[in-house]
């Protein structure tokens, strides 16, 4: 949709600074720069993220290529987590998309499909919780089996599991 999001490109022209800070992609602009340009971010400029050129010096650059952000619940999110902020490489993301794509989560194959173990005890129907599977895992389980055979009801940390999903 080329052109689409020109009357943002226009109201940056008519916005001063001032006023560009009551826009939520700007402050979304303005921290993606920041965490990219300072070396105590080991997340990101400490591992070589940046932001690509066209982004760095133009908001309305950033603004086109990326467009309005659909929600609140919406930020700015990388699709390949060692990659920089660039076009093709950034999406607006709800927390739980995000969550899937932190460099920390532990990736496993389950039916054919790598996913977050999160995802993969949701797609086994939430028969048992995270910490159980994650458990049986370090003890060489098959995933397919950690995720998919319920609890012990007579384990202390099932009990607690029931409490949790009770709550």
């Amino acid at each position: 949709m080329p052109g689409h999001y020109d009357h943002r490109s226009d109201l940056c022209r008519r916005l001063g600074a001032d006023s560009l800070q009551k826009v939520p992609e700007y402050l979304v602009w303005i921290r993606m720069r920041n965490r990219c340009s300072d070396p105590e971010r080991k997340r990101y400029a400490g591992r070589g993220i940046s932001v690509c050129a066209r982004w760095q010096s133009s908001f309305e650059a950033f603004l086109d290529d990326m467009g309005p952000r659909p929600s609140q619940r919406h930020s700015i999110d990388r699709i390949d987590n060692n990659g920089n902020y660039e076009p093709g490489n950034c999406r607006w993301a709800v927390p739980v998309v995000q969550a899937n794509n932190k460099s920390s989560n532990h990736l496993v194959t389950y039916r054919g499909e790598e996913m977050s173990l999160r995802d993969a005890v949701r797609a086994a129907g939430d028969v048992v919780g995270k910490a159980t599977v994650w458990r049986r895992l370090l003890r060489d389980w098959p995933v397919h089996k950690a995720v998919e055979t319920p609890a012990n009801p007579k384990c202390r940390n099932h009990r607690f599991e029931v409490r949790r999903k009770a709550a």
